[in-house]
């Protein structure tokens, strides 16, 4: 399918409604969508992903990110560990070290990127900031264990700033933690 157009905007002031839809050659009618769904095929959508194996009881999986002066990111996080976790979210966070991660472009044929950013996966986290979001994730008991999963609920909108994703292992035994975030810029353009 090729697409002839893509229009992504605020939408109706009155409703809240944004704007999602797309010409299709194949179609041949304006076709309604999901905001994330037009903003991947316009290169504006980006990812980020990490799995760690072997986090101690009480460990965390952590993520810091830091956002310049003037942009506005909106993220939705996810969080998975093979047990009991806890997922916080601070603001106004200090971290350094870690390993420097890059977002990747949901659409693979788009050179966009998100220019001036930090992102840091398990920086020394020097001061957590302010507790912002938290999340227990349950993994079960007994016959019934099964991992455990937590997420935002729903986008946010960071301002410029830094912020740390933390989740943290409540399993009584090591475990294997992973993080998704996937975000994009509010753009007015």
């Amino acid at each position: 399918m090729v697409d002839s157009q893509w229009l992504v905007g605020k939408g109706s002031t009155d409703l809240g409604i944004p704007v999602t839809v797309h010409s299709s050659c194949d179609v041949g009618a304006l076709v309604e969508t999901g905001i994330h769904h037009a903003l991947g095929h316009a290169g504006k959508l980006f990812t980020l992903s990490g799995v760690q194996t072997g986090v101690a009881d009480d460990g965390t999986s952590a993520l810091g990110l830091t956002i310049p002066t003037g942009k506005l990111l909106h993220v939705l996080a996810v969080g998975t560990a093979t047990g009991d976790a806890e997922g916080r979210m601070y603001e106004n966070s200090t971290f350094s070290g870690g390993t420097a991660v890059t977002p990747t472009n949901k659409n693979r044929s788009s050179a966009n990127t998100l220019t001036g950013y930090t992102w840091s996966f398990d920086p020394t986290q020097d001061v957590q900031g302010d507790l912002i979001f938290e999340t227990y994730m349950p993994g079960g008991t007994k016959n019934s264990l099964s991992g455990s999963s937590g997420q935002t609920y729903g986008e946010w909108i960071l301002d410029s700033g830094s912020y740390l994703f933390v989740f943290t292992n409540r399993a009584n035994a090591a475990a294997t933690m992973a993080m998704a975030i996937t975000c994009y810029e509010e753009d007015d353009t």
